[in-house]
């Protein structure tokens, strides 16, 4: 008889479905570390002004009063009044006839930060300035909790060196080391639908099959993103769909029909949820009106205003909105000499980033008709195209909320193009180092 083979095998160690989400959450405590202090956040802050608004809510929250009109963000007299901070630090006791309710948007940041809070007032040792720390604390780590995960879908979709680029264009840069802790944008909140897309993205590979659990976190992302400010929605849904539209450039042929479909779906998930957003919205000015027509008018006229709909009086905004034109915009943000990007100490304008993104783009594609490898090059040339289109359709829309809100746009430009930029640059590092190894050994 045949002699058995009783030689074992050795096992390939297996990755545990655990280990990305723990190694980005160690990372992301690292990034915030590497970038912020506890005594104070010495980056900076960014747009105080707006912050005002949640940090109204989060004082009257903490002491366990509540505004009008549901979880509306609230002012004191003077709306950007920095005496906000001063207020929420004391725990000076106020009353909702203290404030002013902030009906442009639905608020939900003040909530659940208040929320927070109001728990860590339960601390006896922690003071106000340690309260507010915390907060910030909470909203940095979660942004770079879902940006690292993101970075590491990369890596294992593309390689390191895809996901070390987008990762450097994260942590160093300042615009996003600065907003990342502002209790108004809550910066985490934009990452969110991103990831859902990617979850779903993941759920199709695995099982063929669009899930409608993953869809449903689709919605649920969404809202939660509006809930907290409808402003650059256009940016977050176009976000949402890279990974899908992703999949299915790289599966052009047989079974792309299937990612297409995918891709719908998540737009409707995406829109069904904006427009529940809006129904939630209009029902909390209605609470604060006692009027639904009078609450129909406010939410619809700002909702079309920043469309470039009609302009709603006494808002510059969207006055400017139906004025200006798309050439203007693009002269001042995208064509301006002005550093609008920023890496580490170097700034730059964005026409430089656009040439570099266009010349891998392109070079990718040649490389590809060489090689006869299409899927990944048409992948990373899309996700660069998604990564400009994603700040621009927000500037194009809402013209006059970009034009007059100068210091956000370097935001947006560092959010969505420099990321995807940087890994298309370090694909292209990755290729020529194994290039340049692979004929050393050759000669060697």
């Amino acid at each position: 008889m045949p002699r058995e083979n009783t030689e074992h095998k050795p096992k390939r160690w297996r990755q545990h479905p655990a280990l990305p989400a723990l190694l980005a959450a160690l990372l992301a405590f690292v990034m915030v570390l590497a970038n912020h202090s506890w005594s104070k956040f010495y980056t900076g802050s960014w747009d105080g002004y707006s912050e005002l608004l949640a940090v109204g809510r989060i004082t009257q929250l903490q002491q366990g009063q509540s505004a009008p009109g549901g979880f509306l963000g609230v002012y004191t007299a003077e709306w950007g009044d920095g005496d906000g901070y001063a207020l929420l630090k004391d725990n000076t006791p106020q009353s909702p006839k203290d404030y002013k309710s902030y009906v442009h948007q639905s608020g939900l940041q003040g909530t659940l930060e208040g929320g927070l809070a109001r728990a860590l007032c339960r601390v006896p040792s922690l003071s106000g300035e340690g309260r507010l720390n915390v907060l910030y604390f909470v909203n940095c780590w979660l942004f770079y909790l879902l940006a690292v995960r993101l970075c590491l879908a990369l890596a294992g979709h593309y390689g390191t060196g895809a996901g070390l680029g987008a990762l450097a264009a994260v942590w160093f840069a300042p615009w996003l080391t600065m907003g990342a802790k502002n209790l108004y944008w809550v910066l985490w909140t934009w990452l969110l639908p991103c990831c859902a897309g990617l979850a779903l993205a993941k759920s199709m590979r695995k099982t063929g099959r669009l899930s409608n659990w993953a869809l449903a976190g689709v919605f649920a992302a969404v809202l939660v993103r509006c809930l907290c400010g409808f402003e650059y929605i256009t940016t977050i849904l176009i976000l949402c769909e890279i990974p899908l539209a992703v999949c299915w450039l790289e599966q052009l042929g047989p079974g792309h029909r299937r990612w297409f479909t995918a891709m719908l779906n998540t737009g409707m998930a995406g829109i069904f949820a904006v427009l529940t957003a809006l129904a939630v919205w209009l029902g909390q000015c209605t609470v604060y009106y006692s009027s639904f027509a009078r609450a129909l008018r406010e939410v619809g006229g700002i909702a079309l205003a920043r469309a470039g709909g009609a302009a709603v009086e006494g808002d510059a905004a969207s006055a400017l909105t139906a004025q200006l034109g798309a050439g203007q915009v693009l002269q001042k943000y995208a064509l301006a000499p002005e550093p609008q990007l920023q890496l580490g100490p170097a700034g730059v304008a964005v026409m430089p980033v656009l040439a570099l993104g266009a010349v891998l783009a392109g070079a990718a594609l040649v490389w590809a008709l060489v090689q006869r490898k299409f899927r990944q090059p048409r992948g990373l040339c899309g996700l660069w195209v998604l990564g400009l289109a994603a700040p621009l359709s927000w500037m194009l829309l809402s013209k006059g909320h970009s034009y007059v809100h100068p210091h956000l746009t370097p935001m947006l430009w560092s959010f969505a193009l420099l990321p995807c930029t940087a890994a298309l640059l370090g694909w292209w590092c990755q290729i020529l180092v194994q290039k340049f190894l692979f004929r050393k050994e050759i000669h060697s």
